[in-house]
């Protein structure tokens, strides 16, 4: 374990991490480092630059950030993870200033810039790893993205034709099917499909219908959005429309074993697209996808 002088001065040598947007720095004060047995904390302060045309100064937010596994029992980083952790931050702030500015006024406490979700990544210990998983973890993969891979993205057109090609799927009292998609700002919008800087969301709706005088009358619609492409992926067509052919072949699965079950009634259509298959690094066929979906549906 190291002291926490060693500690204090990692971090005095990465800190503060800034941009035109904001500021993350070490708490002034010789309690804002500590060591323990089960890891290293410190006091951050998160302080968000005035946006353009607000008269009043922010105030900074401060959080004790813990470096360690999430857990009771999760192991504390090195100091050479947390400083790779930190300089990828340093490397990310000025790419997320200049690709999605909007995203820093999410950030209101020093902890979201340390996601749980990385520190549990032990296979990270690279600044280029760290700037990796923080990016994807963020929801901003198209810093990730060069400009000869935006080159051969898939087009919305492209995407909502894929998409379109093996939906709407239907069986029981069950259909999933497409919606229309609206634009909130500089997004772009193509059918059902949604343009984010550059990660794709599908509006997706589960129509839910019960028998009446021999017919079948729609008893209920629920309609999201549902993020599904990533920016990093968006040049992947083969494996993409593997994956839409795959998540089609699972949800008709799905339907066709509970035609009529209330479970899947009350479920929310992003419970049912499940753009988590994507990130299966075996996955590459129709096959593949539909038998992963069957899986985590235990069918």
């Amino acid at each position: 374990m190291p002291t926490e002088p060693d500690f204090r001065a990692m971090l005095e040598r990465c800190l503060p991490v800034k941009c035109a947007q904001g500021e993350l720095s070490l708490v002034a004060g010789e309690h804002s480092v500590y060591v323990f047995e089960h890891g290293l904390t410190a006091r951050l302060s998160w302080q968000r630059a005035r946006p353009e045309g607000y008269e009043y100064d922010l105030s900074p937010t401060e959080a004790s950030v813990e470096f360690r596994r999430p857990g009771t029992r999760g192991e504390p980083l090195t100091l050479a993870q947390i400083e790779a952790l930190l300089r990828a931050l340093a490397t990310l702030f000025p790419a997320i200033e200049r690709e999605q500015p909007a995203w820093f006024d999410g950030v209101g406490d020093p902890r979201a810039l340390i996601p749980r979700a990385v520190l549990s990544k032990k296979s990270l210990s690279s600044e280029d790893e760290f700037y990796r998983a923080l990016a994807v973890e963020f929801g901003v993969g198209s810093v990730l993205v060069s400009s000869e891979e935006r080159a051969s993205w898939l087009t919305l057109e492209e995407i909502d034709a894929i998409v379109r090609s093996a939906f709407p799927v239907n069986a029981g009292l069950f259909e999933i099917a497409l919606g229309t998609a609206s634009a909130y700002g500089d997004d772009k919008v193509f059918g059902a499909v949604v343009d984010r800087r550059g990660s794709i969301a599908i509006v997706v709706q589960l129509l839910v219908y019960e028998p009446a005088d021999g017919q079948f009358m729609i008893r209920d619609i629920k309609e999201q959005e549902v993020y599904t492409l990533p920016a990093e992926r968006r040049g992947e067509r083969e494996r993409f429309e593997a994956f839409v052919q795959g998540l089609a072949d699972g949800i008709r699965a799905l339907f066709e074993a509970r035609p009529n079950d209330e479970r899947v009634a009350y479920a929310m259509p992003s419970e049912l697209w499940d753009s988590s298959l994507l990130a299966l690094k075996r996955a590459k066929t129709r096959e593949d996808f539909a038998n992963a979906y069957r899986t985590r549906k235990k069918l």
